[in-house]
């Protein structure tokens, strides 16, 4: 019985030392805000990169909004896998009208300077 015990111990204690995080926490729904962040640090411990924005995306808190996306790179036929997170996001919109405004509003002036 106590070698039956120790046998289970010891077989808890080196699944706690799984190396991949999915076979570590099975649900994203029952860990701690510390079991959350240690599967994320662990998720960069991984070698592909796919791999490691899956292993990001699965962890990550649903607020931060954690995507991945194929983005088409000019001058080729081959697309590049981009993550980004919300923040991320609304930084390149708001940028992105910012310098459409830019533009907008010197072209009035060029075109209102020719008029005169």
């Amino acid at each position: 019985m106590k070698a039956l015990l120790m046998g289970l111990a010891v077989t808890v204690t080196l699944a706690g030392c799984a190396s991949d995080p999915e076979s570590k926490y099975a649900s994203l729904d029952n860990l701690s805000d510390t079991e959350q962040n240690q599967a994320l640090k662990e998720c960069f411990k991984l070698d592909k990169k796919s791999q490691r924005h899956e292993c990001i995306a699965a962890y990550a808190p649903p607020e931060i909004g954690f995507r991945c996306e194929r983005v088409q790179v000019t001058g080729t036929r081959f697309g590049e896998r981009v993550c980004t997170t919300q923040r991320q996001r609304d930084e390149v919109q708001t940028d992105s009208q910012r310098s459409f405004s830019e533009v907008q509003r010197r072209n009035k002036f060029v075109k209102d300077q020719a008029d005169l």
